[in-house]
């Protein structure tokens, strides 16, 4: 262990990337455990995403929402976060450890959980910018938590909405890899990148479902859900049982001969005639 100070001791590393540390550490007066996020760059950038990170977490009160405890900077001048310590798995390790379709899709409801975090943070007008499943965390106690948020912007942020490349590439929105220019619609964009990576061609969920993550990822951001609320809702939907209950009543139908008829993400039904397909994706 190693005290750095007269608040924390620090008892391991927990990771690293290329701007930062993050420690396993305890408070001294209460014992609770906390990680560290410490900055190990000179970039201004860097500097700026860590304050960024304290300015967000100020603003969102959110139990699926990152806390930071406390921020400062060491008597070295190396800046800092204080966060609580989330003993788990990312849902990037949770996706990979899943052997078969049906575990993947067992992951929706953390995708759901998701949706009620981000619809907490753009009704507050905060984007995220760099979700992806490493910057999701599935809890051992089944809480879902979205970390790093030192790429957000919000709608009085001083720095420019057309802020630039940020991001983890395969989760970008088009309009963010084309001109950096992002709102609500680039976080339902990745959400839907990373709902596709759950069902993929998995012919054994919903129909709906499988809509609705075309949908989501679609490349423009017109075609998308207007932010992660109106996502979350309809993914509850394409998700519920009557969902299910529909679909294995269509492919019933289907198998018979009959024409098939299939309910639309808006609650009408409508027939199978290409028009569902066009709505969704394109």
């Amino acid at each position: 262990m190693l005290d750095i100070d007269e608040t924390y001791v620090v008892e391991g590393e927990l990771g690293r990337g290329g701007a930062a540390m993050v420690w396993a550490a305890r408070e001294r007066a209460t014992g609770r455990a906390v990680a560290i996020k410490e900055l190990r760059s000179d970039d201004p950038a860097a500097f700026a995403a860590l304050a960024r990170e304290a300015r967000i977490a100020a603003r969102l009160d959110h139990p699926g929402i990152v806390r930071v405890l406390a921020a400062g900077t060491w008597l070295d001048g190396t800046p800092y976060l204080v966060m609580p310590h989330l003993r788990g798995r990312t849902l990037f390790a949770a996706i990979a450890a899943a052997r078969s379709a049906r575990a993947r899709r067992a992951l929706v409801p953390v995708l759901v959980a998701v949706c009620d975090a981000m619809a907490h943070a753009h009704a507050r007008g905060v984007v995220h910018r760099d979700l992806s499943p490493a910057n999701v965390v599935v809890g051992d106690d089944g809480s879902v938590t979205v970390i790093d948020w030192g790429l957000a912007i919000t709608a009085d942020d001083d720095e420019p909405r057309d802020a630039g490349l940020a991001g983890t590439l395969a989760y970008m929105a088009p309009e963010q890899l084309r001109d950096g220019a992002v709102d609500a619609r680039a976080d339902v964009h990745a959400l839907g990148v990373i709902l596709g990576e759950l069902i993929g061609d998995d012919v054994g969920a919903p129909r709906a479902l499988r809509m609705l993550a075309v949908r989501a990822a679609a490349f423009e951001p017109g075609d998308r859900p207007r932010d992660a609320a109106a996502l979350g809702h309809a993914l509850r939907r394409a998700w519920s049982r009557r969902a299910w209950q529909n679909d294995r009543g269509q492919r019933a139908v289907t198998h018979a001969g009959h024409r098939r008829h299939e309910p639309s993400l808006d609650g009408r039904d409508r027939d199978h005639a290409g028009a569902g397909e066009r709505r969704a994706g394109a």
